[in-house]
């Protein structure tokens, strides 16, 4: 069975698949009713609410908002013509109405409401470009955007005529049914559905600027003996904890200030590693700035932070501290294919720039979503990010991906 949304054949890796599964009967025999107090019993909604008809034994459900003092109700009656005439006789101290939900398929569902083509309707399989291997499933990439991307982008990519022509009654069901993750997850299903259905999303392939090779070989012995330190501390165990929900690496370590209001800090141990970072920055024509530096009145860009990693695979990400663009570099012996930077572009994410930061230098905007192609072999990945959290020298969101520093003005484009 696939999903009517995105064609997606296992319903356990489809995150809209809420749309397109049957309604349960009971749905069809089911009222919701509002501002239920505390004092509200079961029993009492059950035998004094609609005493001419009568609930299901065990047909009474009661969620409690203990914030503002009410909550709501689930009746399920035991004959559809009950629930009908519940509501449309109503009561003077409840809201009584239908329980809203919609599923795919078209017929009827929940009470008075419609179920069809207007809200979810069924569409042919999706022909997806197949993807370069390593890369994160369609809706692990989507997953950073919030809902204000991922409505934009559904308006810029689905415009009428449409399928999806009833989209506020669609949010509603999901938001009634599941709160906003449900809604969040209808909307990023869409969206994956309108790339599989052809919408543009191209790979643009790219490489940083090339790293002096003693100055990339410095730096890669300071990341091993870092890493080997910490292994070491660890008995040899891998990072549990990156302290960074989200990101998968067998190592992550910020050296500088994490946020800006905190303050610069580096340990003794661990400033040869940011002394070859420094270098290895001005290696490539870029000065990072004097050394714990706060901008004071402002200024040019400055590096008040490096994020070091150790097999940093996938993790699809914005950087939200971020104040400004940022450097990226990676080094190791990993094997097989893979390891590029991987960094969308683009209002409507047309664009999945594949970066070779090996030995390179790229320069890109973390605020944007990015990610690390996973490799197919053997070896260590690490690499280095080079970024800016004070304010004061931040700077305006321009563009996703620098071209004079990841390859040029024309890329080559697959898709």
């Amino acid at each position: 069975m696939s999903c009517l949304a995105c064609g997606t054949p296992l319903r356990s890796t489809c995150l809209c698949s809420q749309l397109s599964s049957a309604p349960k009967p009971s749905r069809s025999r089911t009222v919701w009713v509002g501002s239920v107090l505390p004092s509200h019993s079961a029993a009492f909604l059950s035998t004094e609410l609609f005493p001419a008809m009568p609930v299901e034994p065990g047909g009474v459900t009661i969620r409690r908002n203990a914030w503002k003092g009410k909550g709501y109700a689930l009746l399920v009656f035991e004959r559809r013509e009950d629930a009908e005439a519940a509501i449309e006789q109503g009561h003077p101290d409840f809201t009584v109405r239908a329980h809203q939900w919609q599923g795919g398929g078209g017929g009827e569902g929940a009470l008075g409401v419609t179920l069809g083509a207007s809200v979810h309707p069924p569409l042919p399989p999706p022909s997806l470009p197949p993807p370069l291997p390593g890369m994160p499933p369609l809706l692990a990439q989507l997953s950073p955007l919030p809902e204000s991307s991922l409505r934009s982008r559904l308006l810029l990519l689905c415009a009428a005529p449409s399928p999806y022509t009833d989209w506020p009654s669609a949010e509603r069901a999901a938001h009634l049914r599941g709160g906003r993750l449900a809604k969040k997850r209808l909307l990023a299903g869409a969206l994956a559905a309108a790339y599989a259905r052809g919408a543009r999303r191209d790979v643009v392939r790219g490489e940083g600027r090339p790293m002096p090779k003693a100055a990339a070989a410095g730096l890669r012995a300071a990341l091993m003996d870092t890493f080997s330190e910490l292994e070491g501390a660890r008995g040899g165990n891998k990072q549990k904890k990156t302290g960074r929900k989200g990101v998968s690496a067998d190592g992550y370590l910020v050296l500088g200030r994490r946020a800006g209001d905190a303050p610069w800090r580096v340990e003794l141990r661990h400033e040869p590693l940011w002394d070859a970072c420094m270098g290895a920055l001005r290696s490539v024509g870029v000065e990072p700035g004097e050394r714990g530096e706060r901008a004071g009145g402002g200024g040019g860009w400055a590096c008040t932070s490096v994020a070091v990693t150790k097999n940093f695979r996938g993790s699809p990400h914005v950087d939200k501290r971020d104040s400004s663009y940022q450097y990226c570099a990676c080094l190791g012996d990993f094997e097989g294919g893979g390891g590029e930077l991987c960094v969308e572009e683009g209002g409507a994410g047309e664009e999945v720039h594949v970066v070779d930061t090996r030995g390179r230098v790229a320069k890109v905007d973390g605020r944007a979503v990015h990610w690390v192609r996973d490799w197919g072999g053997a070896g260590d990945r690490y690499s280095v990010v080079w970024f800016c959290v004070d304010e004061a020298r931040g700077t305006q969101f321009e563009r996703a991906v620098f071209r004079d520093w990841c390859g040029g003005e024309a890329p080559v484009v697959t898709r």
